[in-house]
């Protein structure tokens, strides 16, 4: 079945869910009242650490479907409405990423995504009568190709070497003549390798407040430092290591489910 484990930003969510009061003010003239709340520290996944999330009384939950916001650390852009939302949504709006990670490392503080191959993902989301439903499918492929590098064996073999000629890697058949001279001048080949995945991690977009202060003197604050974020939100560990050769693909379908009560 595997195991499913949570880190730091999964937490700081539900405190936010926690602390977020909906008599909070607004003004949008210039007062975002209580636009963020403290959560436990966290850090993205540039290694950046936030004490602050911004609530759903932030300005940022009224901007215009074409207003988007740059993720630090990243030039990829997402509206500016549905990065707060996804404050509030445990499992909306996560990319898988295929690692080697193991469970016995698991670290509820980590924050890194070290990927192997590209892992391609479609989701779909179901409501019913007691539970909600997001079904995520994923193929994993192992993108890794053929490579040359410069030959160091100063003895020649039939059909092992390479030479570089108008662009193009030519397979050695005889022995040049300069060998011996100029054997560091010709290519032998590095064969693509398999990957092994034993972990799927899941990146969330989440939207954050810059300010430094680490104070736990207040829960809510007025901020104006807002800043969207990437973070390392779950994973779900596998229970036997996969291995995947070079050109092919390992098919995983995953589900999380929350009760609506």
């Amino acid at each position: 079945m595997g195991e499913f484990r949570k880190y730091r930003p999964y937490y700081a969510c539900n405190a936010l869910r926690f602390n977020s009061y909906a008599n909070m003010t607004y003004n949008s003239s210039g007062d975002n009242g209580s636009a963020m709340s403290r959560v436990p520290e966290f850090k993205d996944i540039t290694g950046t650490e936030y004490g602050w999330l911004l609530n759903l009384n932030s300005k940022w939950a009224t901007y215009s479907q074409s207003n988007n916001v740059t993720f630090h650390g990243s030039s990829n852009q997402m509206n500016r409405g549905r990065v707060i939302s996804n404050n509030y949504q445990h499992f909306v709006d996560l990319t898988p990423f295929a690692t080697e990670d193991k469970l016995a490392d698991y670290d509820i503080e980590d924050y890194l995504i070290n990927p192997v191959g590209v892992t391609y993902e479609q989701h779909v989301q179901y409501v019913a009568r007691d539970v909600n439903k997001i079904l995520y499918s994923m193929s994993i492929f192992n993108d890794n190709v053929d490579s040359y590098v410069a030959n160091d064996d100063t003895t020649f073999a039939l059909d092992t070497f390479y030479a570089l000629i108008d662009g193009n890697y030519v397979l050695l058949t005889e022995e040049p003549s300069d060998w011996s001279i100029n054997y560091t001048g010709y290519y032998k080949i590095l064969p693509a390798e398999d990957i092994k995945v034993s972990c799927i991690k899941f990146r969330k977009p989440t939207a954050a407040s810059s300010n430094t202060s680490r104070s736990y003197a207040n829960s809510l604050a007025t901020e104006n430092n807002q800043v969207a974020l990437y973070t390392l939100y779950c994973a779900y560990f596998l229970d036997e290591e996969v291995t995947i050769h070079p050109g092919d693909s390992y098919l995983l379908s995953l589900s999380f489910e929350s009760s609506q009560f």
